[in-house]
């Protein structure tokens, strides 16, 4: 497994190019994103003012890391109290079956927030969202979106035949459609990998350049249409046929 101690030290070593840092970084990323790779990776150029010429300001690549690197302490440290908290659990009660889910990221970068579009995460720090998504995950009863605590009403959008409610904050799915069935949405004006790994999204001096805020990136977002089924029940595959009537795939 790729160690995250070990980039973390190259992102901080002055003695190698800003590429070799840059590209260190992202190797972490790899390992821990809690905003998904492309959305983690977005919310730190912006937090760290990471300018499109990083020889200009190589300190950018150190302020990003130490954010993730504070960020996965916070996890870490969750990790090790839940580990201790399940030994004792053991020990004294004999309970072989957790009785509480495991520590915030278990399962890896599955559980990272789901960004539907890469500028919607939520606006907290890094440390700031793991300490709460780790209350949650410990019982805490805490206000507002759980992945952003914004607590202003939910933004509706429409199925066709139901409603989806999305937090303002962030665009995460606060309430599913009625009919049981899960809509996916994508941006409406995606960001490029390579317009993002580029940072055309910031000045040359790291700003921010003046883009559409959350409201207006959620307002865009768009449904994706549902798979096609066919009459005996599967979906249709790209470059595949449904076979005779009562035969199954061609």
């Amino acid at each position: 497994m790729t160690s995250f101690v070990t980039h973390r030290e190259r992102v901080l070593d002055p003695a190698l190019s800003v590429m070799q840092r840059h590209r260190a970084l992202w190797i972490c990323l790899a390992v821990f994103a809690p905003y998904g790779f492309h959305g983690t990776y977005h919310h730190l150029t912006v937090s760290a003012g990471m300018p499109r010429d990083l020889e200009t300001d190589p300190d950018s690549l150190v302020r990003a890391v130490t954010e993730l690197d504070r960020a996965r302490a916070l996890w870490q440290a969750a990790a090790v109290r839940y580990a201790e908290r399940r030994r004792v659990e053991k020990r004294e009660s004999g309970l072989r079956t957790p009785q509480r889910p495991g520590p915030w990221w278990q399962g890896g970068p599955a559980q990272g927030c789901y960004v539907v579009d890469v500028l919607c995460h939520p606006a907290l720090g890094l440390p700031e969202y793991v300490h709460r998504q780790v209350l949650l995950a410990e019982g805490a009863e805490l206000p507002g979106c759980p992945q952003c605590g914004d607590e202003r009403p939910v933004v509706s959008r429409s199925t066709g035949h139901g409603f989806i409610e999305l937090c303002p904050g962030c665009a995460a799915v606060r309430r599913s459609c009625a009919c049981g069935v899960r809509h996916v949405l994508r941006a409406g004006a995606a960001v490029g990998r390579q317009s993002l790994r580029l940072r055309e999204h910031l000045t040359e001096d790291g700003r921010p350049r003046e883009t559409d805020g959350i409201a207006e990136r959620i307002a865009q977002l768009e449904l994706v249409p549902p798979p096609r089924v066919s009459s005996w029940g599967s979906r249709f595959l790209p470059g595949r046929r449904p076979g005779p009537s009562g035969s199954g795939p061609g």
